[in-house]
């Protein structure tokens, strides 16, 4: 009876486990897309994703309204990135998403009320981080990273494949999960530019010590997996999100002619994805002119067309 009983305590905690992850899913994907129409900059928009995970890292989903700490946590990310943006700007964008085909709010109780809220979460988070807000992102290694590697590549297979565009890619979809927080910048770094060179079956030159040993000494292979397995996890929930579709497509990436190019005005492609350990699977069904904008990066520049695409 008792064994029952902690087995059924078990399912219950990672239910609800399972349910928060994809809520700050959901809600990260939210910062994202609102950052992108308030024109941030990526390093800001990781900020504001960093700074979400961080707060609920220790409040709870129960107590605090989510998409307000999102709205706070991309006015706190403006200033703390020197990217300032308008609180008005930011009650309006986001009014816009909930509401799509309603007029920005008037300047009455309501509105005034949202500012006064939004800027009480801000000082909230504040506190609740004490006041360390300035974190160091990953991109600033990848980039290094990406340049070391570029030197090691034949210069032609460098310009064929966009491993660059990609890594970038999936390090931005990364923010869509807790992994920021939990997992050096470094070996973020490292992680997404190795899915990207496995994703295009790029090889690079060995010698005594493995290339991401010699970028970054203090990481493993199993290491590498396991943030590869977190990131897998991440595309596994885009593909069971109700609204998984394709914003648009990083130049270059659309070289197979059994995927319709998503800024085709005649056409639009929704991917469904079918994650593994290490093989991505797409099935693209195209539709016509109707085209959500929201999905991971990595989706938008279809950094999976490489292995089990199908038309």
């Amino acid at each position: 009876m008792q064994a029952s009983t902690s087995g059924a305590d078990n399912e219950a905690r990672e239910s609800i486990t399972e349910d928060e992850s994809k809520k700050h899913f959901r809600v990260c994907r939210f910062i994202v897309e609102t950052g992108v129409k308030l024109g941030m900059r990526s390093v800001p928009m990781a900020t504001a994703c960093v700074l979400y995970h961080k707060f609920f890292q220790s409040a709870s989903l129960q107590v605090y309204e989510p998409y307000l700490v999102a709205m706070s946590a991309i006015y706190l990310a403006g200033k703390v990135e020197e990217q300032h943006l308008r609180t008005r700007d930011i009650i309006n964008v986001c009014h816009r998403y909930f509401h799509p085909e309603s007029d920005p709010l008037e300047l009455d109780g309501k509105f005034w009320e949202l500012r006064d809220s939004i800027v009480q979460c801000e000082l909230l988070i504040l506190r609740q981080l004490n006041f360390q807000v300035c974190f160091e992102h990953p991109h600033k290694y990848l980039l290094h990273y990406l340049l070391s590697v570029r030197s090691l590549l034949n210069r032609h297979a460098w310009s064929r494949t966009p491993i660059a565009e990609t890594a970038l890619a999936v390090l931005k979809d990364s923010y869509h999960g807790s992994m920021c927080v939990r997992h050096k910048p470094q070996h973020l770094a490292v992680t997404c530019l190795y899915l990207s060179l496995q994703t295009y079956g790029m090889q690079l030159p060995r010698g005594e010590l493995e290339w991401w040993q010699v970028f970054c000494s203090d990481i493993t292979k199993d290491e590498i997996e396991t943030i590869m397995n977190e990131l897998l996890q991440l595309y596994d929930m885009e593909a069971k999100s109700n609204r998984g579709n394709v914003l648009g497509a990083w130049p270059g990436f659309l070289t197979s002619a059994h995927i319709l190019h998503p800024l085709n005005p005649n056409a639009s492609t929704r991917q469904f994805y079918k994650i593994h350990r290490s093989t991505f699977s797409i099935f693209v069904i195209s539709r016509a002119r109707s085209m959500c904008p929201d999905g991971l990066e990595a989706s938008r520049s279809v950094v999976l067309l490489t292995l089990g695409v199908k038309g």
